[in-house]
């Protein structure tokens, strides 16, 4: 009984002294990509939708006249060499938000058109938040998600 009653005591003694882990935001630049087309901005805005529909991002808006489209987010498998999500730092251990097994990312994408040229921009979050469950963790792209969609829509051209 007693054995029980110094156990309880040090595990509370415990629990109260250790601090919760620290976030480190991540200290990256973002990044987009940019490429030079021989195409229009109406061209680009329809190969734009056509790319980001095929892999299954919802359209949010179309602005043919500003030259600018966005999709909400959706759930996308992202990996460290992807994004930086910032790190979780404790006593014992640093840890990367997307070096877990079951991530919980989303992507959303922002397409700027112009005549003869295309922008492509990311957005990452994480939002299996343990810091506190109503923010999400903001990523920074690494300018691999960008890149590949610039591929795809440029192939559509």
């Amino acid at each position: 009984m007693r054995s029980l009653a110094l156990l309880a005591a040090s595990t509370v003694l415990l629990t109260a002294c250790a601090k919760p882990p620290v976030y480190l935001r991540p200290d990256l630049t973002p990044h987009d990509a940019r490429a030079e087309v021989q195409s229009s901005k109406a061209n680009i805005l329809g190969a734009a939708v056509v790319a980001l529909a095929a892999d299954g991002y919802p359209i949010a808006t179309v602005d043919n006249d500003k030259g600018v489209l966005t999709t909400a987010p959706r759930p996308v498998v992202v990996t460290a060499a992807e994004a930086d999500c910032g790190k979780e730092k404790s006593r014992a251990r640093t840890s990367d938000p997307l070096n877990v097994d079951d991530p919980d990312t989303y992507v959303a994408f922002t397409v700027l058109a112009g005549e003869d040229y295309i922008v492509v921009r990311a957005t990452v979050e994480d939002r299996r938040n343990t810091f506190d469950e109503k923010t999400p963790l903001i990523c920074t792209s690494r300018g691999l998600l960008e890149q590949a969609m610039l591929t795809d829509i440029k192939a559509r051209l």
